[in-house]
């Protein structure tokens, strides 16, 4: 939960790390897919960003250069990142890691999407 107990005065900065992360995904997939018609916006995701973390450095981010959104956050997170309590999570699952698995893959569908299909 990104706010333990209900305080939303107190943000679990692990966990917070983890949703960014996972939005991206989505947020990649959808942009990426060959639907015509895409649920997210790469510049509404960069807003977010810039506001949540109270910066305006992912404005000056080129359009779907998710590598350089990654870059952004992990500078924002990197005092949690390896004492990050879902490290294991987060370090099994690095792109260079599953480069393979990536290549190989043909659908990707999201946990909370079972009846989307993307394709890489």
């Amino acid at each position: 939960m990104a706010h333990p107990n209900n305080k939303t005065q107190y943000a679990d900065k692990d966990f917070q790390y983890i949703c960014l992360i996972a939005k991206l995904t989505k947020i990649y997939l959808d942009l990426t897919s060959e639907k015509e018609d895409k649920f997210y916006d790469f510049d509404d995701y960069k807003f977010v960003l810039n506001t949540g973390l109270e910066t305006e450095d992912f404005s000056s981010i080129s359009f779907l250069d998710f590598a350089s959104i990654i870059d952004k956050i992990d500078y924002y997170y990197i005092d949690n990142i390896n004492n990050n309590k879902y490290y294991k999570l987060i370090n099994d699952n690095k792109l260079d890691r599953n480069q393979q698995y990536l290549e190989n893959s043909i659908d990707f569908k999201m946990v909370a999407e079972e009846q989307t299909d993307y394709r890489v």
